[in-house]
């Protein structure tokens, strides 16, 4: 499986009942049980391709058009297709009773990623890390280094807890 099939992962799970369970806010709302297979993945694909959308536009606007306006439209367009689309998917789907624990985001994230993937991800989140630690001490950009290192130290934790719930689901199938 690949990164953006971890990503959208994240937000969707197997219920008690065996059920997948899509959550359109992660663990801050209520999730949708979906009524078969095809419709579960139908959601997973529409969050990959909005996923892959998202990150295009992005290296398009950071090292193409470089236009912040053009960039803030493209992205409120794609919010509101996903969310039209999204919706369209769980229409008619009954609210599950259960929540999503944000462990649970991380366990379902760590299993459909690769490990290799994970380590990349890992080294990258602590080298940014770095970065924003160096911009504080620069005292050029000190709210940017801020935000930086809280957001990238974040991932960085996250990303490595993802890492251990994969070597101990690995340990068990050896």
């Amino acid at each position: 499986m690949g990164y953006f099939d971890g990503l959208a992962s994240t937000v969707i799970k197997k219920d008690r009942n065996d059920r997948s369970v899509y959550y359109p806010w992660g663990i801050l709302g209520k999730g949708y049980v979906l009524p078969d297979d095809k419709r579960a993945s139908a959601i997973k694909n529409v969050i990959i391709l909005f996923y892959q959308l998202f990150f295009g536009l992005f290296f398009i606007h950071v090292f193409i058009i470089k236009n912040a306006l053009l960039f803030a439209l493209l992205i409120f367009a794609l919010v509101v297709w996903f969310l039209l689309k999204s919706q369209r998917l769980i229409k008619n789907c009954p609210k599950s009773d259960e929540k999503l624990t944000l462990k649970e985001g991380y366990t379902n994230s760590a299993k459909a990623h690769n490990k290799t993937v994970l380590w990349v991800l890992f080294g990258a989140s602590v080298l940014f890390t770095l970065g924003a630690i160096a911009l504080l001490f620069s005292g050029k950009t000190l709210v940017l280094g801020i935000f930086g290192a809280i957001l990238f130290g974040a991932s960085s934790v996250a990303i490595y807890y993802m890492i251990q719930v994969k070597n101990k689901l690995e340990n068990k199938l050896n």
